[in-house]
């Protein structure tokens, strides 16, 4: 939204267990499909971790299952890993595993982890990373393993070149700042899409990464570690040099506090969830401590359960509950180019909305650019939406402005509140913003 003036005119389950909403229309990305025009569905590797630590559920489903610890993994199913799962291939000679971003400290966002296997031709092991964190070893007993890695629109051929060589792959994506929602009868070639980041460093041991036919050589460091793409730009034709890993990378750091209290959270997770798949995420969204809420916030956003982000969003027990679920649905809108059409489809078919909330709902989650936040009326616009009907769009359009007026703190704002409650509010931080002048733009995190 950089043209000055639109910003006004284009804004004018709890009990399901884990049975989704319909699939997104086409699935994963095109770089997800198997390289056969006829998908198989084949045993192509098998659990390594314990049961529960991975979701799945069948290419044309919408119901996630636990796999149990030794179970096949096939080709096509969308695989959902929770923190510490593994997987290694057929063959037993690559190994994946998931190890999630606990830290919170990933160079990009790491919400969750979610791929896609194929029949492997050629190579070890065929994955699609959709999006999230993944390491990939060679676990052969000599020699070289090969695995084809595909994310977004890029296929990389990866040949770990001794036993025990590790590498971490991270994929995310984003919308860029001030995108224009458009519903999908109004999209127009050229419309908008998220752009994604990778980012791959090499553990230990040597690899050689093939993109786009150039082959790459990396070692550990120190030495040619690093690879960084993104959606915007050509492929890299050259490794960085580190001189040691990143800590953000670092697979022997000793967890913190509030790290290990979320590994032990999501075990406990993936525990319930291998026993009871149709309660677990219901128990958990239920908890009376927040931890656990939270946990069940991430495994909602991963498994599509959109009514529980929704509903949260209605009325969020807590702060961190209501930032988490605006960022989580920001998340989820960019994790897929198709994402932001389905949400909105979802909006008005599941969730009774109007068209122009819909839009207004998605307008919110996508943001605003520098452009906007220069003009009084986008400040307006979102407190006039401090008074709307809808309890989910005064908390996104309160969620804006907290971020952007950090002094509107002075005024408490109650995400679980009635809509007087938010006109008191409204009242308040209006008095913060005096026409015609306007805070410097802020970064929204």
């Amino acid at each position: 939204m950089s043209q000055p003036g639109l910003i006004a005119a284009a804004l004018v389950v709890m009990g399901c267990g884990l049975v989704l909403t319909p699939s997104p229309p086409g699935g994963a990305s095109a770089a997800a499909q198997p390289p056969s025009s006829q998908p198989r569905r084949l045993a192509v590797a098998r659990v390594l971790s314990a049961a529960g630590s991975f979701a799945s559920r069948l290419a044309t489903g919408t119901e996630y299952r636990p796999l149990p610890a030794e179970a096949d993994i096939h080709s096509t199913d969308r695989l959902v890993a929770f923190p510490g799962a593994s997987l290694v291939s057929k063959n037993g000679r690559i190994a994946l595993a998931f190890p999630g971003d606990l830290f919170g400290d990933a160079p990009a966002p790491i919400y969750d982890t979610v791929c896609v296997l194929h029949p492997a031709e050629e190579v070890d092991l065929d994955v699609t990373l959709e999006s999230g964190r993944l390491v990939v070893g060679n676990t052969a007993a000599e020699g070289a393993a090969t695995c084809r890695l595909r994310f977004w629109n890029q296929t990389w051929t990866i040949a770990l070149e001794t036993p025990e060589t590790r590498l971490l792959l991270d994929l995310s994506s984003r919308w860029p700042a001030g995108t224009r929602f458009q519903p999908r009868k109004m999209n127009r070639p050229g419309s908008a899409t998220p752009v994604a980041t990778a980012l791959l460093v090499v553990l230990k041991g040597q690899a050689t990464v093939d993109v786009g036919g150039v082959a790459l050589a990396l070692t550990a460091p120190p030495g040619p570690a690093e690879l960084r793409w993104d959606s915007l730009h050509d492929p890299p034709r050259v490794a960085r040099k580190l001189e040691q890993l990143p800590p953000w990378a670092d697979p022997q750091r000793p967890l913190t506090p509030p790290a290990r209290a979320l590994a032990e959270t999501f075990d406990r997770f993936r525990q319930l969830f291998a026993r009871e798949p149709d309660q677990a995420l219901t128990r958990f969204a239920t908890a009376k401590e927040l931890l656990p809420r939270l946990v069940a916030l991430h495994v909602a956003q991963a498994l599509d359960v959109l009514e529980h982000l929704e509903q949260t969003l209605n009325a969020p027990a807590t702060k961190d509950e209501w930032d988490l679920c605006v960022t989580l649905l920001r998340h989820w809108i960019a994790r897929q180019p198709n994402h932001d059409q389905f949400l909105y489809d979802f909006l008005l078919t599941r969730q009774q909305y109007a068209p122009a909330e819909g839009r207004i709902f998605l307008q919110l989650l996508l943001g605003f650019s520098e452009d906007d936040l220069r003009q009084t009326e986008t400040y307006q616009v979102l407190l006039d939406y401090l008074t709307h009907e809808k309890a989910t769009l005064r908390n996104l359009a309160a969620w804006h402005l907290l971020r952007l007026l950090p002094e509107a703190q002075r005024f408490p704002y109650k995400p679980a509140g009635s809509r007087e409650d938010a006109l008191r509010v409204r009242d308040q931080w209006k008095q913060l913003l005096p026409p015609p002048s306007l805070p410097s733009p802020g970064k929204e995190r």
